[in-house]
């Protein structure tokens, strides 16, 4: 069965440009229902006007499903993978 060839470049094309967030006191439930309306698999956190850490999927699954968390009250900032300094790149999973 042949694959569907697409380009690297006309697939980011259709990324979007935006940045979604949510803050820290987000439920579980409402950010995952914003990421999926938006169609994408992570948010940043927000706690005042700095970013405090990232939200994913993968953090629902494992950290939220499998301890059996209340989605309705848990927090993101409970589960979400924490940034030690205000850069992207050295957020780390607490």
């Amino acid at each position: 069965m042949p694959l569907n060839k697409v380009s690297v470049y006309k697939a980011l094309s259709k990324k979007s440009a935006s940045i979604f967030y949510v803050t820290d006191e987000t439920s579980i439930k409402q950010a995952v229902s914003e990421m999926d309306r938006q169609r994408i698999v992570s948010v940043l956190v927000k706690k005042g006007r700095s970013i405090f850490g990232i939200f994913t999927k993968c953090d629902v699954l494992t950290r939220v499903l499998s301890a059996e968390r209340d989605l309705k009250v848990t927090q993101v900032r409970e589960v979400m993978a924490e940034c030690i300094q205000r850069n992207l790149v050295y957020c780390i999973l607490v």
